[in-house]
């Protein structure tokens, strides 16, 4: 199913090709045992001959395991996942690698909407927010097609533990990512 709204599908066309080669990226941060820390729109870079590049590595952390946990908060608020955001208010056990995975979801409703959820408020509203809402989604699924709604509902989930959040590897599986669609590489030269 495509998407309805003719300025929509381009979006989604190129956010399709932008998530592919972003997930890759950070996929193949994870299974180096490094956690990104602040994946957002800012970050996936374009160049002239349409590649995407995932940039700022400043918050970047290596793990010696990737079930290692982090306690302590950093990032940019819009993005970051509950378990981050809470991470030093409440007592928890902090947060894995697999934080990124809420960021990439989020990053993915921000390139189709223009903007991440939250991101018109104080930074620690959106923390309170973060944790307190249920996840977001995308504002109107119904111009989205569903393999797209499907791909953020299963990044944005709420993970009561960050070692149940679903790997990269498996949400690059997500029929989304998978159809290929040749166009979306010349529309991002277009642009």
């Amino acid at each position: 199913m495509e998407c309805k709204d003719p300025a929509a599908h381009t979006i989604y066309r190129t956010n399709k090709f932008c998530s592919e080669k972003y997930v890759d990226a950070v996929t193949y941060l994870h299974q180096h045992n490094v956690v990104h820390r602040n994946i957002k729109g800012d970050n996936i870079l374009l160049t002239n001959e349409g590649e995407v590049k995932l940039a700022d590595y400043g918050f970047a952390k290596h793990l010696k395991n990737s079930s290692d946990l982090l306690s302590y908060r950093i990032g940019s608020p819009s993005w970051m996942a509950p378990e981050v955001a809470a991470c030093e208010i409440k007592s928890n056990k902090g947060y894995s690698i697999q934080a990124d995975v809420w960021s990439v979801g989020i990053t993915a409703i921000e390139l189709a909407e223009g903007r991440a959820p939250y991101q018109d408020m104080h930074p620690s509203r959106i923390l309170f927010q973060t944790m307190r809402n249920p996840p977001p989604g995308l504002h109107r699924a119904s111009n989205w097609s569903v393999d797209f709604v499907d791909f953020i509902a299963e990044l944005c989930k709420e993970h009561p533990s960050s070692l149940k959040c679903p790997a990269l590897s498996h949400v690059a599986g997500i029929t989304f990512l998978t159809v290929k669609n040749n166009q979306s590489r010349l529309i991002l030269l277009n642009l």
